[in-house]
């Protein structure tokens, strides 16, 4: 059995990564064997799209097909991937920020990261994995009943 992190990125991503390349609009990728260790109900397919990517608290789907995921403590905040062949695994990797994540969404063109103390924000560039610079704002937060949150 996988753990818990694997297991939620391939399950999630199978559907985002594929719609988000040409080649996906022409088939499907394969399902995983043995639905890469999950049990899924009659139906339901798994693709395995990244592994060893650590601990994953929460997925984000971004535009062209990337997937960002936030990423539990370690060197690397987000991990950015990205399938350009529409075989469901993700050909192009990327990570940055520092600190871990719990949660990543996308809005009007940005990433948002939570942390445990701020929310981040970097600019995603039309057509790129990830950011391309390291320039980011930060906004503090206060931390009420449901943690940090941006307003």
């Amino acid at each position: 059995m996988r753990p818990r992190s694997a297991a939620l990125l391939t399950l999630a991503a199978v559907s985002h990564l594929a719609a988000g390349s040409a080649a996906a609009a022409q088939a499907k990728p394969a399902c995983a064997a043995g639905h890469a260790g999950l049990t899924l109900p009659a139906g339901f397919c798994a693709v395995l799209v990244a592994e060893g990517v650590g601990g994953v608290r929460q997925l984000a789907a971004g535009p062209g097909g990337v997937l960002y995921a936030a990423l539990e403590g370690g060197d690397a905040a987000v991990l950015a991937l990205r399938d350009r062949d529409g075989d469901g695994r993700a050909e192009d990797r990327a990570s940055f920020g520092s600190g871990g994540g719990n949660d990543v969404e996308i809005r009007d063109g940005y990433l948002y990261l939570a942390q445990t103390d701020r929310i981040v924000r970097w600019k995603l560039p039309a057509g790129a994995t990830a950011p391309v610079s390291a320039t980011r704002s930060r906004s503090r937060c206060s931390r009420g009943p449901a943690g940090c949150s941006p307003r």
